[in-house]
């Protein structure tokens, strides 16, 4: 029987990794009936966050540990701390202890991690293969913050290197990253992975100093493409009319990004539609719902009656079945457009960050579909102009395009399961 690790395990109330954390395991099981799947929590144990955040993810992988190097943050007494100085004394004291963990013989090093860290190690170590979720992104966004997540990130892998626990790295996207040193770094993790799987090629000619043309690695689109769809109960829905699906997150200039999604609501509902916003990302410190507050609160009253703001705890497979009824669909949210498409959806989506959707829609065929910035209202219209007047083509490709991705997304996970089994 294989054994796998799902690392970098991310928060429930964001469906676009949930759905490509549950679809994957889904896919492994399919290929391997009899495999044992653990997963591995971007939060450590004394982090509320690691006992609130995995509740969905649970049933369908119920072992799922602590995180060795995650979100900073220090408990003291009872209370956990995740202030400014809190998590800067949490930063320096990983610093130093993971320089200590590398430089040092392996057991050695092993007394810089706390017993629930050793424990999460000792579980990798029994594991055939370690393969991150997917979705991420190795990018330092040219700040402070982001450089220490990346540098963050790759650590790990740093980790599991030493200790000599194989693993792929599935689904990505790169960059971009602007510091030499953290080029460097997440290089050198490439080069150690068995597998590297990219979503989308933008990243190699935009970025061509991230080595992504080495032989181990390999093109996948986004694995959240064979999520399951699953009908919700009791929802408002009433197919007698035009229905458009909207996902928002502000983004850029907030006050303009506001004012560009409350024209695309009036002019989809003026023409006789009912416009559904959805929470594809529903966690407290995201700008997705405080954004959607601020759009559907500043409505006209004729305008607000044609929009329906859902606050209901969909599953990723009930959202997916959800977009896939919608006539069209916008998503700023990258996965909430991935759901829409694989569902059926024609879809418009949102440039916000990176190559990631300029890539996945590249793939399905679908390039002119994608608003890059600046986005304006005037720029939305057109796209919307332009699905009206080419639906069947459109559809066609879309269905060609998903069809092709659900393909490389199943061959990634089939060479995942060969590695585990030695096959």
């Amino acid at each position: 029987m294989a054994k796998y690790a799902m690392l970098d395990c991310w928060d429930d109330l964001n469906k676009g990794d949930l759905g490509i954390m549950l679809a994957t395991v889904a896919e492994i099981k399919r290929q391997d009936p009899s495999a044992e799947i653990i997963g591995v929590s971007c939060y450590n144990r004394e982090d509320p966050c690691f006992a609130e955040s995995h509740k969905d993810l649970r049933k369908f992988v119920p072992d799922i540990y602590p995180a060795i190097f995650g979100i900073y943050g220090i408990k003291i007494l009872n209370k956990y701390h995740q202030g400014i100085i809190a998590k800067t004394l949490a930063m320096i004291w990983e610093s130093v202890r993971c320089f200590l963990i590398m430089l040092l013989p392996r057991k050695i090093g092993l007394i810089f991690l706390a017993r629930n860290e050793r424990e999460t190690l000792k579980a990798l170590i029994s594991c055939d293969v370690c393969f991150s979720k997917g979705g991420s992104i190795f990018t330092d966004d040219n700040t402070l913050r982001g450089a220490i997540g990346l540098r963050r990130m790759c650590r790990t892998y740093d980790l599991l290197y030493k200790f000599n626990c194989p693993y792929c790295i599935l689904g990505q996207s790169f960059g971009p990253i602007r510091s030499r040193a953290q080029i460097k770094h997440t290089n050198r993790v490439i080069a150690r992975a068995v597998r590297v799987f990219i979503r989308e090629t933008e990243c190699r000619k935009l970025y061509p100093d991230i080595t992504l043309d080495l032989e181990n690695v390999k093109f996948s689109n986004d694995i959240a493409f064979l999520l399951e769809e699953t009908e919700p109960k009791n929802l408002p829905f009433n197919r007698d009319i035009r229905n458009v699906g909207l996902t928002v997150r502000s983004f850029g200039n907030c006050d303009e990004y506001i004012e560009c999604m409350k024209k695309v609501i009036a002019y989809i509902v003026e023409s006789g539609a009912c416009v559904h916003i959805f929470q594809q990302v529903a966690m407290d410190n995201e700008p997705d719902n405080q954004c959607a507050e601020a759009i559907v609160g500043s409505l006209t009253k004729d305008i607000r009656s044609g929009v329906v703001y859902h606050k209901e705890h969909f599953l990723p497979q009930e959202l997916k079945w959800t977009y896939g009824n919608m006539d069209y669909f916008i998503g700023t949210r990258l996965h909430s457009t991935i759901f829409a498409m694989a569902a059926g959806t024609i879809t418009i989506g949102m440039v916000y960050h990176g190559t990631k959707a300029q890539g996945v829609f590249d793939n399905l065929g679908l390039r002119e579909l994608i608003v890059d910035n600046p986005v304006t209202f005037e720029k939305i219209k057109e796209k919307i102009e332009y699905i009206e007047k080419n639906r069947e083509v459109l559809k066609s490709r879309l269905t060609i395009g998903t069809e092709r991705a659900k393909e490389d997304a199943r061959n990634a996970v089939c060479e995942i399961v060969k590695l585990a089994q030695n096959i």
